[in-house]
């Protein structure tokens, strides 16, 4: 379908402020593990990769420097400084002219109680609401594909055999020792256990795991699990799990078919760089930039003042011939990863 040609563009300001229930239990984990850093208005930016010249013992003779001598020169990787551009994500959605003629008629006939929404503003509410979402899936999408990548890690920390969670005698201990690893190799501590569906699954049928959860345990304060009390056992300061769908499309009397973005039997942990929790109990990455390390990162840009302003954009506009309007939401965004800081299972419940 070739784009359209407008002839008429409006900004809805209000509408990204109604963007709300982008899904119903559709749980995005993608801000939780990958920290967002702000372009500040250019679409080209710069950040560093994770490197060890901060770690390459320097002679105590040459670092001491004695009077008229020369300083110490530390070399820094060729590649530690790199360019990228953000990338434009949009997606549009049709509407008949006639059926917003229609909204505004009503509008007319019955005027909206102060405070509410329009019928022609309730039409684009669905349909933002709608094109947010699969922008949201998109992100997901990209995350997804970044931290449960077996290339995207180190050959001597992913596991691409199986390793049965669920039948490993001192899972507690497997853990501490495989994020020691990754510690002392890049210097930055595991703080964010990811796991698919099927991993969480087998990981709660471990024996050493239920004896955790089960041990204290009284009538009147039974054994209860949680991502807390799994974050609490392996010295991890969060324990996410991914559990966003996408599915085909549906047809009457048939539901789509749903496939898993996250892969259900893999599991990883890695260093986002969180610096606590705010207070709605979300990472806290303010204290994140270009320099900082973490596994990934996603650098993005506001939207240009003429539409919008904000990190999400929502425009009306008709086409050539007037009979359609077209609603669309843009952003500007680019995944990198900046390090190989974690470890990887590609398969957790194999039997």
């Amino acid at each position: 379908m070739a784009p359209p040609v407008l002839t008429e563009r409006q900004h809805f300001p209000v509408i990204a402020n109604l963007v709300v229930g982008v899904g119903s239990n559709q749980q995005f984990i993608s801000d939780q593990i990958a920290p967002a850093i702000d372009t500040e208005g250019g679409f080209d930016f710069e950040y560093d990769m994770v490197d060890n010249s901060a770690l390459v013992p320097v002679n105590p003779a040459e670092a001491s420097r004695g009077l008229r001598a020369p300083t110490r020169t530390i070399t820094q990787p060729e590649e530690s400084t790199k360019k990228d551009t953000v990338k434009e994500w949009a997606l549009n959605a049709e509407v008949d002219i006639n059926e917003i003629e229609a909204d505004r008629a009503r509008d007319r006939a019955q005027p909206v109680p102060a405070g509410r929404m329009s019928h022609e503003e309730r039409r684009y509410k669905r349909l933002t609401n709608r094109l947010y979402f699969n922008l949201k899936i998109l992100k997901e999408q990209a995350t997804a594909a970044k931290v449960f990548g077996l290339a995207n890690y180190d050959a001597a920390l992913r596991n691409p055999d199986p390793a049965n969670f669920a039948g490993e005698p001192d899972i507690v201990t497997m853990m501490l020792d495989l994020a020691r690893d990754v510690d002392r190799r890049w210097v930055h501590p595991i703080d964010t256990l990811i796991l698919g569906w099927d991993s969480m699954i087998s990981l709660l049928k471990n024996d050493a795991i239920r004896d955790l959860i089960s041990g204290g345990a009284t009538i009147e304060n039974p054994a209860l699990v949680d991502l807390k009390l799994l974050a609490k056992a392996f010295h991890i300061p969060q324990v996410v799990v991914g559990k966003t769908i996408v599915q085909t499309q549906a047809v009457p009397g048939a539901p789509g078919v749903p496939s898993d973005l996250w892969k259900p039997n893999a599991a990883s942990m890695i260093h986002t760089g969180l610096d606590g929790f705010d207070e709605e109990g979300d990472p806290n990455f303010d204290a994140h930039d270009e320099s900082t390390a973490a596994f990934v990162k996603r650098f993005y840009r506001n939207t240009p003042q003429e539409i919008g302003g904000g990190p999400l954009s929502v425009m009306a506009y008709n086409s050539l011939n007037g009979k359609i309007r077209y609603v669309e939401a843009t952003e500007y965004w680019k995944l990198v990863p900046v390090s190989s800081c974690g470890y990887y299972w590609d398969n957790t419940n194999a039997t």
